[in-house]
């Protein structure tokens, strides 16, 4: 956990429980056994502060601002215990597919330009000719349908448990824009998997998969 991470709107730091970590590590596991257990997510931690920040162009278009999401670090804390859960139960499924280069620990669009170019290189070697498809999904992480996530997540097995925690994980999210020191009033989130979060480039793979 890097420490200079900011705070989400429980205003807990990251320094602290690093610098603290010994008196609070059992709280803090008691915490985390307890929402896995019992399959819910508290309301506390599903709430993001969104921080627009201007890319280029004209400052008074919406579209060209990038969001940077900050949730609470105690939410992260249980994502990194559900991720390392989740994900090696995909690896033991082999089911992320071999070609999937975002998001995904050990890949880059590096490797992925490397394996288009041997193809492409092939391909001429052997004569043929070589067209491409290039599809460019808007707002990708901001799009997914929680009913069909969480049906594919019920499709890989995952036990009645582990579905209903997924369920109050994904249900009930909320976020507030913080513009000029002023939070907006907060705004339940109905699609997508939650930015700047541990677990959403994960259940992203797994939605597109």
């Amino acid at each position: 956990m890097k420490v200079n991470k900011a705070a989400g709107l429980d205003k807990i730091p990251a320094r602290l429980l690093k610098d603290a970590e010994m008196e609070l590590a059992p709280s803090i596991a008691y915490l985390v056994n307890k929402s896995i257990s019992d399959g819910i997510v508290p309301d506390l931690w599903k709430v993001a502060r969104v921080t627009p920040l201007h890319k280029s162009d004209d400052k008074l278009q919406v579209e060209n601002y990038r969001p940077i999401s900050v949730l609470p670090v105690l939410s992260k804390v249980v994502e990194r215990v559900v991720y390392s859960q989740l994900n090696a139960h995909l690896h033991q499924l082999d089911f992320l597919y071999q070609h999937q280069y975002g998001c995904k620990r050990g890949h880059s669009t590096e490797q992925a330009i490397t394996q288009l170019n041997n193809w492409v290189l092939e391909s001429m070697d052997e004569g043929k000719v070589t067209s491409l498809l290039f599809i460019d999904i808007s707002k990708a992480f901001d799009s997914l349908k929680h009913k069909v996530l969480l049906h594919k997540l019920e499709h890989l097995g995952l036990s009645e448990r582990s579905l209903r925690w997924f369920r109050s994980y994904l249900a009930d999210r909320q976020q507030s824009v913080l513009i000029n020191e002023e939070l907006s009033e907060p705004h339940t989130i109905t699609l997508g998997v939650p930015q700047g979060s541990i677990l959403g480039p994960l259940l992203f793979n797994v939605y597109i998969n």
